[in-house]
This record gives C-alpha cells, sequence and structure tokens, in this order.
C-alpha cells in the first residue's frame, strides 16, 4: 500500500475529511478481534471462592493480549486476582462475545474459557521427599572422598555451604582415585547438602570429614547421587518459592535454578517446621536442583511455586451489585500479552465478613497473529 493509499484509507471521507484516530482496542474491535466476557458468581459465602479457566492457543495461532478486568461485590469486600495456574479441570464454557456485533462464529475467540472451574494453582516441585540423612557435617573442614573399588575414578561434585557464605551453593567437582583417599580444594565446609557421580557407583563411595575421618554420607554400588532432587517440574514462576517439612527440622536445604534471566543463582536457607515459609529472598524462574542431604531420614521435605499473580482487584463494600467502590479498571497502560499455550485463572473471593456476596467479573482481550 502506496502512502497516498495509507492517508485515504485513514481519511474520514464521510464528513470532515480529516484523518481519523481510534485506539488499539476499537481498531481490534473493527477487524472482529475484540472479545468481551462476563460472569456472575452468586452467592458465595465468605471466605469462599468462584475460579474462571482461560486456556490461551498456541503462539503461531493468536496471541491473547489482556486488559485488566473489571469487578464487583454487592454485599462486601471481593477481590480478584488472575493467576498464571499449573492446570484447571471440569467447568462450564464461558463463551466471550465478539465486540463487533453481528459477525459470523468464523470470529469467534481461540482462547478458550470456562467458570467453575477446579484449578491447580500452586506448582507442587518436590512432594514430601525424606531427608539425606547427611551426619557429621564438617563444619569449617575438608572433606575426602573414597571407594571400596578401584574402578571408581569418576568426576564426584560436592554441594554444600562455606564459611562466611551460608546462604549460598558453593560446589567444587574433584576426580576420584578409587580405594585412595581424595581431598577438595575447600577446607572451609560448613554443611554439605548433596553429592554426585558423573557416572554410577562401582562400590561404596564414602564422603568423610577431613580431620577425622567421619562419616557425612555414602553412595553405594549403581546409585549416582545422594541428598540430591529433580523437582517433578522445574517452572518456578519468577518467584520466591515455598519449603516446609512434615516436623520439627530448622535443617538447611539448597536450591539451585536460574532467574528472570536465565543466569544460574542459588539459595540455602534453614526450614521453620511444618510452617510453609519463603525459602530466602530470590526469585526462581526454574528450580533444577534441590539438596536435601542436611535435612533427617525421618523428615520429608516439601517444595512449592506459589501461582504467579499478575493482576489484583478488590472491589465492593455494600453497594448494589455492579458497585466499584475500591476497584475499577486500571487502564491500557497494563495489559498483560499472556503465554501462549497456558492456563490461567481468575481467583474471585468474599475477603469480607458478610456472610454471602455476589462476585462479578468481566473483562476484554483481543487476540492477535504472532506475525501482526
Amino acid at each position: 500500500m502506496t502512502s497516498d493509499e495509507i492517508l485515504k484509507w485513514a481519511q474520514d471521507t464521510g464528513f470532515t475529511r480529516f484523518l481519523t484516530m481510534i485506539s488499539g482496542d476499537h481498531r481490534y474491535i473493527h477487524e472482529k478481534k475484540g472479545f468481551s466476557f462476563d460472569h456472575e458468581f452468586l452467592a458465595v459465602a465468605a471466605a469462599g471462592f468462584g475460579y474462571i479457566g482461560m486456556r490461551t492457543p498456541a503462539a503461531s495461532v493468536k496471541r491473547i493480549h489482556f486488559r485488566p478486568t473489571r469487578f464487583s461485590s454487592s454485599a462486601n469486600l471481593g477481590r480478584m486476582r488472575l493467576k498464571r495456574a499449573v492446570s484447571f479441570t471440569g467447568g462450564t464454557e464461558l463463551i466471550p462475545f465478539n465486540n463487533y456485533q453481528g459477525v459470523s462464529t468464523a470470529y469467534a475467540p481461540t482462547a478458550l474459557m470456562w467458570y467453575g472451574v477446579s484449578p491447580t494453582l500452586d506448582n507442587i516441585m518436590l512432594a514430601a521427599v525424606a531427608g539425606g540423612d547427611f551426619g557429621n557435617q564438617p563444619a569449617g573442614d575438608g572433606l575426602e572422598i573414597i571407594s571400596d573399588s578401584a574402578s571408581d575414578v569418576q568426576e564426584c561434585t560436592i554441594y554444600g555451604t562455606k564459611t562466611g557464605a551460608l546462604t549460598t551453593v558453593t560446589s567444587e567437582t574433584v576426580t576420584l582415585t578409587g580405594v585412595s583417599a581424595k581431598s577438595t580444594a575447600l577446607l572451609t565446609w560448613q554443611n554439605i547438602l548433596g553429592v554426585v557421580l558423573s557416572v554410577a557407583a562401582v562400590g561404596t563411595v564414602t564422603i568423610r570429614e577431613a580431620s577425622g575421618n567421619a562419616t557425612v554420607t555414602t553412595i553405594t554400588a549403581a546409585e549416582t547421587s545422594a541428598g540430591v532432587v529433580v523437582p517433578t517440574s522445574t517452572e518456578a514462576n519468577t518467584i520466591v518459592p515455598l519449603h516446609d517439612a512434615d516436623g520439627a527440622s530448622t535443617k538447611a536445604v539448597g536450591v539451585i535454578g536460574t532467574d528472570v534471566n536465565d543466569a544460574a543463582i542459588s539459595s540455602v536457607d534453614a526450614m521453620n517446621g511444618t510452617t510453609e515459609e519463603d525459602h530466602g529472598t530470590k526469585a526462581f524462574k526454574t528450580i533444577t536442583m534441590v539438596l536435601i542431604g542436611d535435612v533427617a531420614a525421618g523428615t520429608d521435605v516439601t517444595f512449592t511455586a506459589p501461582a504467579r499473580i499478575l493482576e489484583t482487584i478488590e472491589a465492593g463494600s455494600g453497594g448494589g451489585n455492579k458497585s466499584k467502590s475500591g476497584g475499577g479498571s486500571p487502564g491500557e497502560n497494563e495489559e498483560i500479552i499472556l503465554e501462549a499455550e497456558t492456563d490461567y485463572v481468575f481467583v474471585c473471593e468474599n475477603i469480607g465478613s458478610v456472610t454471602a456476596s455476589n462476585l462479578t467479573a468481566s473483562g476484554f482481550f483481543y487476540e492477535e497473529h504472532e506475525e501482526e
């Protein structure tokens, strides 16, 4: 299209002859790509929830641009959160309507929605795994690694903390020399959290404190590690993960993964018994390894990546069903381009003291092709 054709196409030929200007939303509506949805959860009890699930298509189909939801509560304070979910099941289909009315079904949305779904919001990365039961922690000493088989000449990587650096994981890799003890270069290990062999042990490999030869842990024949667990899912939602134990343990747990820039990071933090709490202060994009060697064998460790909250709106304090007191629509500057082939859940919650409240969520999104 030439520049003259573009100008002619943009001109209001019916009245003013001036160039027309419309918002991005308006343009997408004219292109039959803008959609709205609306649903009311009736008589939601205090501390009760209503869920709306949204499943985005592949990027090659459409990219979903979502604008923050309008939300209302009829009786008391309500809260809506948009969360990136692990998954959801069930529910009744909620069909968004095309804001360009009168179009054919060929312009139905590619993003699918349901209300009344059963969501799985938080990602349980490690579910009740028993600790590695390491003993005789070096507490400022070096280590020796020795096998009862001369065939064990593979690499051995030690993960732990060192004196003066107790909140990050320190690692060292040494090459074993069979039945001869191999010493680590680091002489100030504090807590050993995990050990990994490059290939399975032939005999029994012993990791021991250097000064008194007290055993920290062993790796038996055909095994490759001790105290090291690979999460069932590595996705950590770029948020500080949570940990807890099924007992009174305050032992240290280590985590290795990546940050939002895909750079390698680690964190070591003590558990607080059965209290679920933040694991340190670092936000992890992925977690590739959890180190539980310091934890007793009789204690189970659980690691969770909380669902990422993308938007929060609170509204309503006793007005009509469409009351926006305390809430509203933040506007187009907070547009969110949703990840392709991903489940999202609108979590509508009655957080007031009144027994029941009607919660209404409505929103707008448009669909853009990857190449546009």
